[in-house]
């Protein structure tokens, strides 16, 4: 956090112009865009849950419970599921 005069004031990703907006996502609404996000990129690579989860050694229930939000994965599992789709981690982290 930093301090504004006497208004504290949380720092995000989401600027405007010079000033920051505090961010405002839940956690649990984070893990569910990020899970929506990994299944298109899934999808986009042809595969299906069962196919990604071979690839990745995992089995499709934890694909289903990451594709759902349910599960707050490492950045190792998140390394091995980028792996297995042939993208950079970071295109996983990219979405709005």
């Amino acid at each position: 956090m930093q301090t504004k005069g006497k208004q504290k004031q949380r720092i995000c990703c989401h600027q405007t112009n010079i000033y920051f907006q505090p961010c405002v996502v839940t956690k649990s609404e984070y893990l569910a865009k990020l899970g929506k996000h990994i299944a298109n990129k899934r999808k986009e690579a042809g595969l299906n849950q069962t196919q990604l989860a071979e690839k990745c050694d995992k089995d499709r229930q934890s694909i289903q419970r990451l594709e759902k939000g349910g599960m707050n994965p490492t950045a190792y599992y998140l390394w091995e599921v980028a792996k297995a789709l042939n993208i950079p981690t970071k295109e996983l982290l990219n979405f709005d």
